[in-house]
């Protein structure tokens, strides 16, 4: 009976151990357990994904913004709305759609800028805000994305912090969005991209009326190098490498632009114009002008040759549309002969003479000096030299 008791006893003594330590370990992992961990950071998505019509993009301080918009079944960027490239806008709205709550963080105010996760539009805010909307405006989807954590779920797993902007809660999250609100980002950046193998002739008239062309050479067999020539070469003078050459003809086939918007109609002249023709006869144009740091190019097609197909393509690409790149982007607009041409090396005698030695003070202080004062005046001077007393 005794013994029955003391077991009895022990086993209770057990459960409230056991009950204790359960209690202790939800007390100090609650973080663990809080509701939503593993569940759709942003669940609407899933149910109204398909009614998205709307993307704006904000960083920082607000200033820096972009609009993504869908019509029909075609998205345009940008306030002007530049076709953009439907896959690069599924691939953001699939990215958020893929965000997993993993850990619940910090509800404090006061270390959202430590995890980039505080409202756009603040000073020294540094975090990125996605807006999703519908067609009639109605919020979709509205989070914060802010820093990385690399590895923080396990090695070689993506994780971020984010915040839905409405929640005080930060969340650690599985998977990793970072969009950024460039136009360039969500269009097929190349405005013109023809083959580079393909182009043989390149020409730039400058405003000041100066002209460079190159063209390429016929190769004498299969195996040998595709060359270019200036066509324009002064006479006797000697070009730099082959490759700088042809590099004024190719650069011109790809335009890789950063900003776009609708073409102006000015009246000033271009800064440069300049053409690119392939070896099916298509010759693309190019009208470029300088705005503060900025080019911005307008696209023409000249010649169609063989090749119609290309030809419309780049009409229906470009027409209406300027580009803007950087002047470092678009230093090949800019080129001129002496950047094709290897400076003229100076030999000795075409070097201006040096200057005659001065005259000795003695000398010169008195040009009208008698001989014999003269010679007197050079006795003195070499009177104290030594060794004169020796000889």
């Amino acid at each position: 009976m005794i013994r029955t008791r003391t077991l009895v006893i022990l086993l209770v003594l057990a459960m409230v151990s056991t009950a204790l330590a359960v209690w202790s370990w939800r007390a100090t992992h609650a973080v663990l357990i809080e509701p939503g961990r593993g569940e759709p950071l942003l669940p609407a998505l899933e149910t109204r994904g398909k009614d998205a019509a709307e993307i704006e993009i904000v960083v920082d301080d607000g200033k820096e913004r972009l609009k993504l918009v869908r019509k029909g079944d075609r998205w345009y960027a940008g306030p002007d709305l530049y076709p953009a490239d439907n896959a690069k806008v599924r691939k953001l709205l699939l990215g958020l759609l893929k965000l997993r709550k993993a850990e619940p963080k910090t509800r404090l105010a006061k270390n959202y800028r430590t995890l980039d996760v505080e409202t756009p539009g603040k000073e020294g805010a540094q975090g990125t805000r996605v807006i999703v909307r519908d067609g009639k405006g109605a919020v979709i989807a509205d989070v914060i994305l802010g820093k990385p954590a690399y590895d923080r779920l396990g090695a070689g797993k993506s994780g971020q912090y984010v915040r839905l902007t409405n929640d005080e809660r930060v969340w650690l999250v599985e998977g990793l969005v970072r969009p950024v609100p460039a136009i360039t980002r969500f269009v097929d950046h190349y405005a013109v991209d023809l083959p580079r193998d393909d182009v043989v002739r390149g020409r730039i008239r400058h405003k000041d009326g100066e002209v460079v062309e190159v063209r390429k050479l016929k190769r004498k067999s299969e195996g040998d190098e595709a060359l270019f020539e200036i066509v324009n070469k002064p006479e006797g003078a000697k070009e730099k490498p082959n490759y700088q050459i042809a590099s004024l003809a190719r650069d011109m086939a790809q335009l890789d632009f950063e900003l776009v918007r609708k073409a102006k109609t000015r009246k000033e002249p271009p800064l440069v114009q300049a053409e690119v023709e392939t070896k099916d006869g298509l010759v693309v144009g190019y009208d470029v002008w300088r705005e503060g740091e900025a080019l911005w190019v307008q696209v023409h097609v000249l010649k169609e040759g063989k090749d119609k197909k290309r030809a419309e393509e780049i009409r229906k690409e470009t027409a209406g549309w300027e580009y803007g790149l950087s002047e470092s982007l678009g230093s090949y607009f800019l080129k001129r002969l002496s950047d094709l041409i290897e400076a003229e090396e100076k030999t000795v005698n075409d070097l201006p003479d040096a200057p005659a030695k001065e005259q000795s003070s003695a000398a010169g202080a008195d040009a009208g000096t008698s001989g014999k004062g003269a010679a007197e005046a050079g006795k003195d001077a070499t009177a104290n030299q030594p060794g004169d007393t020796d000889r």
